[in-house]
């Protein structure tokens, strides 16, 4: 039996991110030839120890983002629009990450 995939979590370098947006939309500028995406979306996950933790950092993003927080039994999120762009912060749940797991058990069992 194949292990189960496993989620790794790690704080991204903030300035190089930024930096990185600038440097993609000052390219982008300067080059109106290149393809831009149709529905860009900015995604960034979180993980934690139990739904409490998961749920505070979802609610703190929302407060600093300036938009409301979402959730039900399987997610936390929240999302703000830049202009054509979408910045979301997500996390599952436990009960959610438990039924993705349950959903993908038999992956490995199926082959086209």
């Amino acid at each position: 039996m194949a292990a189960k995939p496993e989620f790794t979590y790690r704080r991204a370098n903030r300035a190089a991110f930024v930096k990185g947006l600038r440097d993609l939309a000052d390219y982008l500028e300067a080059n109106p030839g290149v393809p831009t995406p149709y529905a860009p979306h900015i995604l960034v996950t979180h993980s934690a120890e139990t739904d409490a933790a998961r749920r505070e950092y979802i609610a703190d993003a929302a407060v600093n983002l300036g938009s409301r927080l979402i959730e039900d039994a399987h997610h936390f999120t929240t999302a703000r629009r830049f202009g054509g762009l979408i910045y979301q912060v997500w996390a599952s749940t436990i009960a959610g990450d438990e039924d993705w797991h349950a959903r993908h058990s038999y992956a490995d069992a199926v082959r086209p």
